[in-house]
C-alpha cells in the first residue's frame, strides 16, 4: 500500500494520542510488530493547544473559536524502507514552503490486511498557526495539489491520482475493519441465497418425483429436511456474525465518543485556565505600575510634609512676636 504517495489532513481527534502512541489494547493491530513502530515529539497535544489559545487571544484580542482547527493531523503513506528521519526532512519541507509546524510524527509498522501485506504509513500533527497573526493558515485546492507533489517527491514515490480524477478514499483502522467486515457477511449473504436456491430446487425435485415414484416420497422429505436445517443454520452463523460486527462498531464509536468528550471538557478547562492566567498577568502589570509610581508618591508626601513643617514654624515665630509686645 505504500508504493502510493499520499498526504490527508484533518483536524485531531480525541483519541488521537491513544491510536498514535498504542495505549491500551487496539484489536486493530499486530501486537507483537508494534515494538517496530517509532515515535517523535517535542509537545503535548493540550500543551499545544494551550499556547495557541493564548497566542489568539494575545494577537486578536479575541478567544479562540469553539469550531477552529489549529491542531491537524496528516496521515502519510510510507514503504517499508522509510525511516523517521524521512519523515522528518518532508515535514521540514512543508513548514519552509507553507508555514505549518509538525511538534509529533509517528510511524505504524503494526497494521494491514495481514503481515504479509502491512499498511506502512505515519501520522503527523501540525501546528496550523500562524505565529505573526495568531490565526490558522488558509491552504487553497492548488496548496493541497502541491502539497501531494511534494510528499512523493521527498519521500521519492509515484504521485497518486488526483482526487477528482479518482473515488479511492483512505480508510482509517476501525473503518477499515468494519468494511471487511461487511463484505464477510456480503459473502456469507451470498451463500445463503445459493443454499436457499438449492432448498427450491430440491424441493421441486421432490414435488416432482413424488408423483412419478411414491416411494422416493420419504427419501424427498428427509433430503427437504437436512436442507432446510443447514439453512437455517448457515443464516443463524450469519446474523450472529452481523451482531458481532455491529457490536465492535459500536463499541468502537461509543469509546470514541467518550474520548471526544473527556478532550472538549480538558481543552474548556484549559480556556478557563488561560483567561484566569490572563486575568493575573493584567493585575501583575498594574501593581507594577503602582509599584513604579510610588517613588513619586513618596516624594510628594516629604515635600508636603516640609511645607507643613515651614508653615508651623512660621507660625510660631508669629505667636512668639504677639507674646513679646
Amino acid at each position: 500500500m505504500g508504493n502510493i504517495a499520499s498526504i490527508n489532513f484533518k483536524p485531531v481527534k480525541a483519541n488521537s494520542t491513544r491510536h498514535n502512541e498504542r495505549i491500551g489494547e487496539l484489536d486493530y493491530v499486530y501486537s507483537d510488530l508494534s515494538q517496530d513502530n517509532e515515535s517523535w515529539k517535542v509537545d503535548e497535544i493540550q500543551n499545544r493547544y494551550k499556547s495557541i489559545a493564548e497566542l489568539t487571544k494575545e494577537k486578536t484580542g479575541r478567544k479562540i473559536q469553539a469550531k477552529a482547527t489549529p491542531i491537524r493531523e496528516a496521515v502519510v503513506n510510507l514503504s517499508a524502507h522509510h525511516t523517521m528521519q524521512d519523515v522528518k526532512d518532508l515535514a521540514e519541507m512543508l513548514e519552509e514552503s507553507y508555514g505549518i509546524k509538525a511538534f509529533q510524527i509517528h510511524i505504524h509498522r503494526d497494521e494491514g490486511k495481514s503481515r504479509d501485506d502491512l499498511n506502512y504509513h505515519a501520522h503527523i500533527l501540525w501546528d496550523w498557526q500562524d505565529k505573526e497573526t495568531g490565526k490558522s493558515f488558509k491552504l487553497n485546492r492548488k496548496d493541497v495539489s502541491l502539497i501531494q507533489d511534494l510528499t512523493a517527491t521527498s519521500l521519492g514515490m509515484q504521485r497518486g491520482d488526483l482526487k477528482e480524477n479518482s473515488n479511492r478514499e483512505r480508510l482509517e483502522a476501525v473503518e477499515y475493519k468494519r468494511q471487511q467486515e461487511q463484505l464477510k457477511l456480503s459473502a456469507l449473504q451470498e451463500e445463503v441465497q445459493v443454499l436457499e436456491q438449492k432448498k427450491n430446487e430440491a424441493e421441486r425435485s421432490y414435488y416432482v418425483l413424488s408423483r412419478q415414484d411414491p416411494r422416493a416420497e420419504g427419501f424427498l422429505k428427509e433430503l427437504a429436511k437436512d436442507r432446510a436445517e443447514e439453512n437455517a443454520g448457515f443464516q443463524k452463523i450469519s446474523m450472529e456474525q452481523l451482531e458481532e460486527a455491529v457490536r465492535l462498531q459500536r463499541g468502537h464509536i461509543e469509546r470514541e465518543d467518550e474520548e471526544q468528550q473527556h478532550f472538549a471538557k480538558e481543552l474548556d478547562e484549559a480556556d478557563r485556565g488561560a483567561e484566569l492566567i490572563a486575568t493575573l498577568k493584567s493585575r501583575i502589570r498594574e501593581a507594577k505600575l503602582q509599584l513604579e509610581e510610588a517613588p513619586n508618591e513618596i516624594k510628594e508626601q516629604d515635600r508636603l510634609l516640609e511645607e507643613a513643617e515651614r508653615e508651623y514654624n512660621d507660625l510660631k515665630e508669629r505667636i512668639k512676636g504677639f507674646k513679646d509686645v
